[in-house]
Parts: structure tokens; C-alpha cells; sequence
């Protein structure tokens, strides 16, 4: 109780990832089960035996390899979805960096939680920002402190639009409520 805990972004996102996947999950209109700790553990063995990034963004796949089953089941999705067992997995499943419910709460998008932001553990210390930029999300809310207008901010950078400033700013804005 009296040693300093350090935790980056990514250690915080690590922990929301088996948050996720030990409690029960709200899609749509089902009930997602809480899945057990022996499931989360080989999951991620899984994972690195593949050599699969769950971060990764080069792909214009929306999803990650990893995903959840109504029951609580873990399954990787590699060239197809085969769970760590070599079993197909069924339709209905949910991607485990996407969205989620925990009650009165929502996650957002953990790789994409706005459309032009983005959030990879290894560019930026895994802290959200501006898609294909180094300008992250906290940077930007603090520009739009004292230039209230996202056209003049993004006038200031090349290749960055006013929408992905304002992409931020909401964010920002969401996680501060």
C-alpha cells in the first residue's frame, strides 16, 4: 500500500482487456458471460505462440484476433476464427478491443475509438491520437483550450483535418465525463 505504482497507458488498457473478459459483457440485446481466468491465459498464449498483435493497425481489418462467444469462450482469430483448441468457432462473437457495456458504462474502441483517432501500445506510449500523426488526444483537447476552433488547429499541422481535431476533442471530452 505504500510503493508508488507507475502504470503507462498500455498497462491500463492491458487491464481493461481482462477486466473485460472476467466480468459479463452487454451486445445489444445478449448477455455475454464472464470468462475464466484459465481461458484469458491461454488466450494470450495463443497469441504469442502465432506471433498475432492485437494492436496491430497495417490491416484494414476492423476487428481483433481476439474475440469472445456468448458463453465466455476466447477464441483467435488468425486466417479464419479457430479457437486456441483448433475448433471453428461459432458466428455471434465479439471482438475484444471493440465496445463494451459494463452496466450504466461503456469502453470505447480500444484500437479506433473515434474514427480518425487510434490507440497502438507501442506508438506514443500507447496514448490516443490523431491517425497517422504524432499529435495525441490530450495534446489536441489542450490546443482547443486556447484556440477554441479546430479548422485554425489544423491549419497549424499538414495532412491533419479539422474533423480529426474535433475527433479528439470529443474523446477527451467523453473520457473526462
Amino acid at each position: 500500500p505504500s510503493r508508488v505504482k507507475l502504470w503507462s497507458y498500455a498497462d491500463l488498457m492491458a487491464l481493461r482487456v481482462v477486466y473485460w473478459l472476467r466480468h459479463p459483457k452487454q451486445s445489444q440485446a445478449i448477455e455475454i458471460a464472464a470468462s475464466p481466468m484459465s481461458q484469458v491465459r491461454g488466450a494470450l498464449d495463443e497469441l504469442e505462440s502465432r506471433g498475432l498483435d492485437i494492436w496491430d493497425d497495417s490491416t484494414d481489418e476492423p476487428d481483433s484476433p481476439l474475440r469472445v462467444d456468448a458463453s465466455g469462450r476466447i477464441w483467435v482469430q488468425g486466417n479464419g476464427v479457430v479457437q486456441a483448441g483448433g475448433q471453428q468457432a461459432l458466428p455471434g462473437t465479439l471482438d475484444l478491443l471493440g465496445p463494451f457495456g459494463a452496466g450504466q458504462f461503456t469502453g470505447p474502441d480500444l484500437r479506433r475509438p473515434r474514427p480518425r483517432l487510434r490507440i497502438i501500445p507501442g506508438k506514443m506510449s500507447g496514448e490516443p491520437h490523431l491517425a497517422g500523426s504524432r499529435i495525441t488526444t490530450q495534446v489536441a483537447a489542450a490546443l482547443y483550450e486556447q484556440i477554441p476552433d479546430p479548422g485554425r488547429i489544423a491549419a497549424m499541422y499538414g495532412g491533419i483535418t479539422a474533423g480529426m481535431f474535433e475527433d479528439a476533442i470529443e474523446f477527451e471530452q467523453a473520457l473526462a465525463a
